[in-house]
């Protein structure tokens, strides 16, 4: 699992083509297919138009439907609790 933090949502696409062009470096593999919610960062036309150059087949998930991401769900869960206790280890608010 990678993780990246990232102070906001619009710098998303980019890194996405970060960690695209590092993982088919390291496993000599093309992407193919990239699933994606409805929000704003995935669906705009730039980032519609780079995956089409790239030969990136786009599918998104159904609206308002995080059963169809069980897995990241739950690993974002984890991250959660992870930095939850982390912070709480530190003594820091929980406001952090």
């Amino acid at each position: 699992m990678w993780i990246r933090f990232l102070p906001g949502k619009d710098r998303a696409p980019a890194a996405i083509w970060r960690f695209k062009s590092m993982v088919e470096v390291e496993s000599g593999r093309k992407l193919k297919v990239l699933w994606t919610n409805w929000s704003g960062e995935f669906t705009s036309v730039e980032f519609d138009t780079y995956c089409a150059e790239q030969g990136v087949h786009r599918q998104l998930n159904a609206p308002y439907s995080p059963q169809q991401n069980g897995v990241v769900e739950r690993r974002n869960q984890t991250i959660i609790r992870m930095a939850r206790s982390m912070l709480t280890v530190k003594g820091l608010l929980g406001k952090f």
